[in-house]
């Protein structure tokens, strides 16, 4: 499991405190600093209202950190926009949609495509 970002949500290990098998590797678990980096938005930000999070689907935990920024909001009082970039090119649509879903800040924990792609090297 070279890296990984949630190793026991996509079923590679049952447990990391006994991942069982020969199994190595690094977990860059960080689901929890979502709620955290919304809550520091909202102290420079008070007056901001709807977050666009900006996701990569094909990357699991950008999805997994869309549905903990939702539950975050709901105690924050924001509304979390999602915003979809598949690849480099989708940047300018994803912030038009979340603009015109009245956004009027935006968090991103980080886009990247899964080992063995080339879809976010230059977002």
């Amino acid at each position: 499991m070279a890296e990984s970002g949630d190793p026991v949500a996509i079923g590679l290990v049952t447990s990391l405190a006994r991942p069982g098998g020969n199994v190595t590797g690094l977990s860059a678990m960080d689901l929890e600093l979502t709620a955290k980096r919304l809550h520091l938005l909202k102290e420079v930000a008070p007056k901001s209202s709807h977050v666009g999070v900006l996701f990569h689907p094909p990357f699991p935990m950008t999805v997994a950190a869309v549905a903990e920024a939702r539950t975050a909001g709901v105690r924050l009082g924001l509304t979390i926009v999602p915003m979809e970039v598949p690849n480099a090119d989708a940047l300018d649509t994803a912030f038009n949609a979340a603009l015109a879903l009245r956004a009027d800040s935006c968090s991103c924990s980080e886009i990247r495509s899964p080992p063995g792609t080339n879809g976010a090297s230059s977002i």
